[in-house]
């Protein structure tokens, strides 16, 4: 009996096969390469350089002269002769000269006010009070009445060195006073005065 089951013994067994040889390796290959390059350098270097040099103007080295000037007006309800003029540069004050061309009998000097202000511009004003000859006449009064339409006025603008920086004429005759005849005047201007237009 035992020799009969022998052959069907050997064919189990081959066909089992040995449990001992059976290939279990499921060796995988888990190896993933996530080596990634994350290099993000990025150049944050903003150059915010910028020039803020601002040239600063010198107003007292700017040229003092007179730009606008209006033909001096009296207001007959005040009594008072209104004189304004623009200059560019700044100045440290400025005369008015007033003359009657038609009669050549008197004259006057007055001082006119000056504002200076950042835009190395200025300002200059005057507000003559008229009063008549026999009261005591200074400056800010004037003897010329407000119907007076014969004066000449001209302007003598300092600069901030004290010099006359410019002189301007305008008004009844100009031309009689624009250039001084002679140095005994002391209503004449200096010379050199300019016809403002």
């Amino acid at each position: 009996m035992t020799a009969r089951y022998l052959p069907l013994c050997l064919a189990v067994l081959v066909a089992c096969g040995d449990k001992d040889t059976e290939d279990t390796s499921a060796e995988a290959d888990t190896d993933t390469d996530t080596d990634s390059d994350t290099d993000t350098d990025t150049d944050t270097d903003t150059d915010t350089d910028t020039d803020t040099d601002t040239d600063t103007v010198d107003c007292n080295r700017v040229d003092t002269v007179v730009e606008t000037v209006v033909l001096p007006a009296c207001d007959k309800e005040t009594g008072r002769w209104q004189i304004d003029l623009t200059l560019t540069g700044w100045s440290n004050g400025a005369l008015v000269h007033v003359r009657d061309t038609a009669k050549n009998d008197w004259g006057e000097v007055h001082t006119v006010n000056i504002s200076n202000d950042d835009e190395c511009t200025s300002v200059a004003n005057a507000s003559l009070r008229t009063t008549k000859k026999s009261e005591d006449a200074r400056d800010g009064y004037s003897y010329f009445a407000c119907d007076n339409e014969t004066l000449t006025w001209w302007f003598e603008v300092y600069n901030t060195h004290s010099s006359i920086a410019d002189c301007v004429v305008i008004g009844h005759d100009p031309s009689s006073v624009a250039v001084p005849k002679d140095g005994t005047d002391p209503y004449a201007p200096p010379g050199g005065c300019r016809v403002f237009k």
